[in-house]
């Protein structure tokens, strides 16, 4: 269905949940954080980069924007 799958430990097993990504609001919590590390092969001229932010939840623009789904046992 070309939807990106999201695993997540929070979610019990046989139960997928899925959404309208163009219906789902999203709040950030603080701006963007970027490190840069030249601490790996610094000598080769390799650098690490890590970009951070957090949210603050999800909202939904209609309840039908996202669906619960939970598999049978069998």
């Amino acid at each position: 269905m070309g939807l990106p799958i999201l695993p997540s430990a929070n979610v019990p097993v046989r139960t997928v949940f899925v959404a309208d990504a163009t219906r789902l609001y999203v709040g950030v919590r603080r701006d963007l954080t970027l490190n840069v590390s030249q601490d790996y092969q610094f000598g080769n001229d390799v650098t690490s980069w890590r970009l951070t932010y957090r949210l603050a939840g999800v909202r939904a623009a209609e309840a039908t924007s996202a669906v619960k789904i939970v598999a049978s046992a069998t």
